[in-house]
């Protein structure tokens, strides 16, 4: 798995047709998941929150978890709730990525979680990471890695955090990096407050 946390504007996805987005939500705010992987749509930390992730609409900003290669994809719900499965059948195997919104949601931080495993086979995805608070207006800035598996930074008024990429270095172009993964997860928010509950217990 490659990982990249790209600075701005690199590889950005193509905006899909609209019905072919699905939407993870939490309660305090929502996210859009295009069919290749890509968030590209999130507000945070509110609904009417300007945008981190607008690729949706041409602009700066998405997370996308995309298998390396040609592919077939496709998607479904799990039972009962908001949980999105994208499935992508390679020339190698079958990966899904399993896309989630942390509940219950706070108001003041989202939580976004995202598991990749191959259902057959093997599979290659290149995972890129690239928030863009306020429309894009806000670049990232601080960007430092803590306890050895977290990579926080800012953007704007919000803090981030992304877990899962602890081999990562950076570089001019993000932070690429090859190895063993399954799990990540991103949180975007207000500074974090006292007793707030520990994202990495919720991906287990």
């Amino acid at each position: 798995m490659d990982c990249i946390l790209v600075p701005r504007g690199g590889g950005t996805p193509e905006p899909h047709a609209l019905r072919d987005y699905a939407l993870i939500a939490d309660g305090e705010r929502g996210a859009l998941v295009g069919p290749c992987g890509d968030i590209s749509w999130l507000c945070a930390p509110h609904w009417h929150s300007d945008a981190v992730f607008a690729a949706l609409i041409g602009g700066p900003g998405h997370y996308s978890v995309t298998p390396r290669g040609r592919f077939v994809r496709g998607g479904y719900y799990e039972e009962g709730g908001l949980i999105w499965r994208n499935r992508w059948i390679t020339g190698t195997g079958i990966v899904e990525c399993r896309d989630a919104l942390v509940l219950p949601g706070d108001p003041h931080r989202a939580v976004l979680l995202r598991r990749v495993g191959a259902v057959d086979g093997t599979a290659e995805v290149v995972v890129r990471l690239e928030p863009c608070a306020g429309f894009g207006m806000d670049t990232v800035r601080d960007v430092r890695r803590e306890d050895g598996s977290t990579w926080t930074g800012r953007n704007g008024a919000l803090r981030w955090r992304w877990h899962g990429a602890q081999e990562a270095r950076p570089v001019r172009q993000g932070f690429p990096y090859h190895g063993p993964g399954g799990r990540a997860h991103a949180e975007s928010g207000q500074p974090p407050r006292s007793g707030a509950r520990d994202p990495r217990r919720a991906a287990r």
